[in-house]
């Protein structure tokens, strides 16, 4: 029998939409700063833009400037989610991700009735975010500027509600209008084919704790999984789910009919539950910016 797991999508929703919901927060008043100052801006709480960073520092000892070390914070907390529980962050944490995931489900309600149509089958065009990845590494390994910025539809998203984003951030802005109107009908449509965090955490993935097992003996091939994966993964027909792909958001085993079928389990064959791996990458990447925040080392205010 399938046990009761609603009770794994709300917390799931819960976590997501706080996130969202601070980081909008932060992002509004980072662009009003009458309202509480200067606020964090986006490029101080982007992991992405400490990628660039940190490969910059490499080369010349020093950070690009417009990058705080919240950044590189940020990117050394999702890191160790990243050791434990794979590409949870993307399943459990990013907004942006929430926000494709919101649209989704929009699509899914008009899908319902015939409008519109996914796909169940992974596709072989995810090799095009390694493109941005590889623009990731040469552009900051020679210049001091922020390549992506411009053009990152969550610098955009946080630019909103000012009138840069018809300027400086309209590239970025258009991106995003089409990474989530893409979402109606591809599931995670950034996360699949253009986001270089995504791609990076890919590549790590492998190095990853835990995974998903499927169990052969209580598998009734009903397929359910494959037509929830948001990565569109063939869950149904693997043992083990070690797709780089996987974004560990665990729909899969929220959509089994069967409570043993699929499984979270590390190597050594420690199992735990979706929520705990939602809990722990939530209070993990939480727990080192309040921790950094105690010691003066994230800051939030300018």
């Amino acid at each position: 029998m399938k046990k009761n797991r609603s009770s794994f999508s709300i917390l799931r929703w819960i976590l997501l939409l706080l996130i969202l919901g601070f980081v909008t927060a932060n992002a509004y008043f980072h662009q009003h700063p009458e309202i509480l100052g200067k606020t964090a801006s986006v490029c101080a709480l982007c992991p992405t833009g400490a990628i660039e960073s940190f490969l910059y520092w490499i080369r010349t000892g020093y950070f690009i400037h417009r990058i705080a070390l919240s950044s590189l914070i940020l990117l050394l907390s999702i890191l160790v989610t990243s050791f434990l529980f794979r590409r949870s962050f993307c399943g459990q944490f990013c907004p942006l991700g929430t926000l494709q995931e919101l649209f989704s489900s929009m699509g899914n309600q008009i899908k319902s009735i015939g409008v519109l149509r996914k796909k169940t089958k992974k596709d072989s065009f995810r090799w095009t975010k390694y493109i941005v990845i590889a623009a990731f590494i040469a552009v900051p390994w020679f210049t001091s500027s922020l390549f992506f910025r411009s053009i990152d539809p969550w610098v955009a998203y946080a630019h909103i509600t000012t009138l840069e984003i018809f300027g400086l951030f309209l590239w970025g802005f258009l991106i995003l209008l089409f990474s989530l109107l893409g979402s109606f009908i591809w599931d995670r449509f950034f996360c699949k084919y253009l986001c270089p965090l995504g791609g990076f955490l890919s590549i790590l993935s492998p190095l990853g704790m835990f995974r998903i097992v499927r169990n052969t003996t209580h598998c009734t091939s009903c397929n359910k999984c494959n037509v929830v994966c948001p990565m569109n993964i063939d869950v149904c027909h693997l043992d083990e789910i070690t797709d780089s792909e996987c974004i560990m958001c665990f729909q899969c085993i929220d959509a089994c009919p069967n409570a043993e079928c699929l499984t979270i389990s590390s190597r050594a064959g420690t199992k735990i539950s979706p929520s705990l791996v939602a809990l722990l990458t939530f209070f993990i990447i939480i727990g080192f910016v309040v921790i950094t925040t105690i010691t003066g080392h994230f800051q939030w205010l300018k």
